[in-house]
């Protein structure tokens, strides 16, 4: 899957603990606690695919297989933070259920699982409290579309990208679940959204390309496969190949 803004960074972590503005509540200790935990599950996990990346690499079979058997472990671990955070935000729900970011990270927490079935309660919660925000939508878009209910993630994520004029995220997941829709005119239109906002998203000419292909338009995917030599040669190969097959 290709990385997206789904990211929570300690800097979140840091402005909870800093002293409150008058009359706000301070956030519970299970709710920090779920944070500090996303976190280390997120940094394991930056650690486990930076260890398949090594692996892909090593050509020597002991190395090889010792980066492998390395990378299983830290896999484990993360998953093993993520079902922790799972707790936490439990707790943290079950203390204040009108709290926003509580049913939202609980949500959140079960999409890095890959519980998506699980995720959406939560994460629908969270959009009844605060429906124009552009996160949730996105986040409850990502949970439908992994379960392959892609119309209503096309709805959740083009609410996103309006709601958040530089949400090139958005615009990307949904350009995608427009492809798995076989939308291919709408796919190219959110793709070049993506590139308006981003234009070194190597991602974007690479789909963008691939749709155009689909659609019979050769020129234009070759047009894509240029620009793409600059920006990510392996993947303007691997178009290469596609456009030539």
């Amino acid at each position: 899957m290709w990385g997206t803004s789904r990211v929570v960074g300690i800097f979140a972590v840091l402005i909870l603990l800093s002293p409150q503005v008058s009359g706000q509540k301070l956030p519970s200790k299970d709710f920090v606690s779920g944070l500090l935990l996303i976190n280390k599950g997120l940094e394991l996990k930056n650690l486990w695919q930076r260890l398949e990346r090594d692996f892909q690499n090593e050509r020597d079979i002991v190395k090889a297989t010792k980066i492998k058997q390395d990378a299983a472990d830290v896999q484990k671990k993360s998953r093993a933070a993520f079902l922790q955070a799972v707790a936490a935000f439990k707790a943290a729900v079950n203390a204040d259920p009108t709290s926003f970011s509580a049913h939202y990270y609980l949500g959140w927490a079960f999409n890095e699982l890959e519980q998506y079935s699980k995720a959406i309660v939560p994460l629908d919660n969270a959009r009844q409290l605060k429906p124009r925000d552009s996160s949730i939508n996105f986040e409850l878009g990502w949970a439908y579309d992994r379960m392959g209910q892609f119309e209503r993630a096309a709805d959740l994520f083009e609410i996103a990208a309006n709601l958040k004029s530089d949400y090139s995220e958005a615009w990307f997941e949904l350009g995608w679940t427009n492809e798995k829709m076989k939308q291919y005119q709408k796919a190219v239109e959110s793709y070049k959204q993506v590139i308006n906002l981003k234009p070194d998203d190597a991602r974007a000419y690479y789909n963008l390309a691939l749709v155009y292909l689909k659609l019979g338009n050769k020129s234009a995917a070759i047009e894509q496969q240029i620009t793409l030599k600059t920006l990510d040669p392996n993947l303007a190969n691997s178009l290469n190949a596609a456009i030539n097959k």
